[in-house]
């Protein structure tokens, strides 16, 4: 009988196809694949426990889901998708916060070796059990054609903060955050940089339609693409906003 592994997909746009692509490599292996998101992996694995489960965080479900399914037979891994660069201590404490339980994953897929060397420095998970493989998603690459076929100039946003997938206002995180914490601090800051840099390439984009130029925006997969309706009203035809699930 084949083993059963489920990959959690925590956001569509971002994750979807790479995650597809190792479905695929692991059905070739023999294995039985489900690709879930938010809504439905924890529901399934409740129903019918896998062998493997790999999440994109260590944080994706509270300790006492994991350790339900862990003690039903399933090992459990993850996959991150959200890499730090070397030095970003803030970064890296909040991708892996300490209140953890790591004994849980049978094994953790990094980016690269600082990442690795960090947790087992600074969350004592043993060397074996963390693989630095690089970015998953770069696997894509060979498929990405590089040829030009239009004059169209890209903008690839990052304004989750002034922009959140789920409509939460300012004064919810606020409200938590500790403002002479060093996250706290860190969260004010990225506030500033993203409303700095939105208003920067909003002067950039209107130059460029001004000159005759077609621009086409990419949205970050935790911003909400509604407001990008504001963005199209205001240049009008000129601005395309690309929300496919594709990378190419």
């Amino acid at each position: 009988m084949k083993q059963t592994v489920v990959i959690h997909t925590d956001a569509l746009r971002r994750e979807f196809p790479a995650n597809w692509v190792l479905a695929e490599r692991l059905k070739l292996d023999g294995y039985r694949v489900f690709i879930t998101s938010r809504l439905t992996t924890n529901r399934l694995t409740m129903l019918f426990p896998p062998d493997i489960l790999i999440l994109s965080h260590v944080f994706d479900y509270d300790i006492d889901v994991l350790l339900n399914v862990k003690n039903k037979g399933t090992k459990i891994f993850v996959n991150e998708v959200e890499g730090e660069t070397e030095g970003n201590e803030v970064g890296i404490a909040a991708t892996y916060p300490a209140n953890v339980d790591y004994e849980i994953f049978e094994g953790i897929f990094v980016w690269g070796h600082w990442s690795k060397k960090w947790l087992n420095e600074k969350r004592s998970v043993p060397l074996s059990r963390v693989h630095a493989i690089g970015c998953t998603r770069l696997s894509l690459l060979p498929y990405v054609s590089t040829e030009r076929t239009n004059t169209v100039i890209g903008f690839i946003s990052r304004f989750e903060f002034i922009n959140p997938f789920d409509e939460r206002l300012p004064f919810e995180n606020l409200l938590l955050i500790d403002p002479f914490s060093v996250r706290g601090q860190s969260y004010i800051e990225r506030n500033n940089i993203d409303a700095e840099c939105f208003a920067i390439c909003m002067k950039v984009i209107q130059a460029l339609i001004c000159e005759g130029i077609e621009v086409i925006i990419r949205p970050h997969p935790n911003e909400d693409l509604k407001s990008y309706g504001l963005l199209q009203e205001y240049f009008g035809s000129m601005l395309k906003v690309d929300s496919g699930l594709d990378y190419t």
